[in-house]
């Protein structure tokens, strides 16, 4: 049994729940153990050979089954008892199979939201009972829920206009929420189920509920004092108060008038506590500020929202509200809040932070008017950077290299046969330079090459090549 040096997987990895694998025609189904866009880990009966080809069958109970291609990178025995784990990476991935990985991958990290039995959507909660982010049937980002102190549900969802301003809603509940966003008449189902109770606090710092006081010895009773009076009458009780109606309940699924809605918004409207960020250069580039437990609502130099910012037991994770309805599942993780907000506000350096109050949807006086514009094509992430940009080419399996000023650093192109190589041309410093080519195995290695980097960079939104 061979041992993985290293794993080239650079997309986010998903633990497997109920997906099964059928490595082989006539075999038993095995479980899935993680999955990404680049491959997968499976824990099967047998061993299988380093290097060995496989056509395999993906399954999910739900979304059925897809028809795959892998190469054996490694396998190993783990456990108590050892049991095999084989790594595989996926060879032949066109359009339609990397649609049903990442429908499988939203599947697997939340819940389906089904009609009936339709997958119409998928749910996954981004802090238990707090947030939640919505991604259509493509997978594809379609809005974030989340709960504020007063335990309304407070929804951002995308716009008809993909890079426009989301739109705002309160819902009084998820299915209440998923049924307007989908335009659904009756409450969706979730599989699994979702809870909307917070996690027990934990950890170190969380203190044992104080015991309840001891109840107080009871007084001991004077002697009487001999006399003549007589006794007192005593005095009748008062009525009881009678206990208010309690008010109806609004049905489950409507939504409040929207001049209510308005009305309600205004006078509830607070300013937000938080950090105003700058970098380097102390040009203001956002807002942080702080809406949840150890939840943050990102703000561009706008004030407006541009994604939220979540404290784990690991660090910090960004999470991003797509441009477009092509956006990916964008999730970045930082050891530290500094680092955080230099991921989410794309600047080189740690932020400048200082303590401001902000009020969402109005201008600051502070604010530059400079417009925050989405870059050209997929960001070239790399140790929680953005170095650049890859953009589509004007023909089939072609791509531009960008600098994060727009500025083109060379072309890439992959061979129409096998065995489908990569070429990278590289543009020089000056016309009368000579350009540079390289020939790669795969695109992330010649966009590491185009940014001289010691290792594959992560390409936000991934890339069909």
């Amino acid at each position: 049994m061979s041992q993985p040096t290293f794993d080239r997987r650079t997309t986010r990895r998903i633990p497997g729940a109920r997906g099964v694998v059928v490595l082989r025609e006539g075999a038993r189904p095995c479980p899935l153990h993680d999955l990404s866009l680049q491959g997968l880990a499976v824990n099967p009966s047998q061993a299988a050979a380093e290097g060995e080809e496989l056509e395999l069958d993906l399954a999910h109970p739900r979304l059925g089954a897809q028809r795959l291609h892998a190469l054996v990178r490694w396998c190993k025995l783990l456990g108590e008892p050892k049991q095999p784990r084989v790594g595989l990476e996926l060879t032949r991935v066109g359009p339609s199979e990397r649609s049903f990985l990442r429908r499988l991958m939203a599947a697997e990290a939340g819940s389906c939201v089904l009609a009936g039995d339709e997958v119409l959507a998928f749910l996954l909660t981004v802090s238990q009972g707090s947030l939640w982010s919505v991604l259509d049937e493509r997978a594809t980002r379609l809005a974030t829920i989340q709960r504020d102190e007063q335990g309304r549900l407070l929804v951002a969802a995308r716009g008809s206009d993909p890079c426009g301003p989301p739109r705002h809603m309160q819902a009084t509940s998820l299915e209440h929420a998923l049924s307007e966003l989908l335009g659904l008449r009756a409450a969706p189902r979730f599989e699994p189920a979702i809870s909307l109770q917070p996690p027990p606090p934990t950890g170190r710092f969380t203190r044992p509920p104080a015991p309840p006081a001891p109840p107080p010895p009871p007084a001991q009773a004077a002697a009487p004092k001999p006399t003549t009076e007589p006794a007192p009458v005593p005095k009748p009780a008062p009525p009881k108060p009678q206990p208010k109606p309690k008010p109806k309940p609004k049905p489950a699924h409507s939504l409040p008038n929207p001049l209510e809605r308005q009305r309600e918004a205004e006078a509830k409207s607070q300013p937000l506590r938080g950090h105003c960020v700058r970098d380097n250069q102390r040009k203001i580039v956002g807002y942080a500020a702080l809406t949840g437990d150890s939840v943050w609502s990102l703000y561009d130099e706008r004030i407006e929202q541009i994604g939220v910012l979540q404290q784990s037991a690991g660090g910090y994770t960004v999470f991003w509200l797509g441009d477009t309805p092509e956006s990916s599942i964008v999730a970045v993780d930082a050891e530290t809040f500094p680092a955080a907000l230099s991921v989410a506000f794309e600047i080189d350096s740690l932020p400048e932070l200082s303590h401001t109050v902000i009020t969402p949807g109005e201008r600051s006086v502070e604010v530059p008017e400079v417009s925050r514009r989405s870059g050209p094509g997929s960001r070239v992430l790399f140790r929680k950077r953005v170095l650049g940009y890859v953009a589509e080419g004007a023909m089939d399996n072609a791509w531009a290299v960008l600098s994060k000023e727009g500025e083109q650093l060379g072309l890439l192109a992959r061979d129409t046969f096998p065995p489908y190589k990569f070429r990278l041309c590289r543009m020089g410093a000056t016309a009368d330079e000579s350009m540079e080519f390289d020939v790669h195995d795969s695109l992330l290695d010649a966009v590491a090459r185009a940014f001289e980097l010691p290792g594959p960079p992560l390409l936000d939104p991934p890339l069909d090549a």
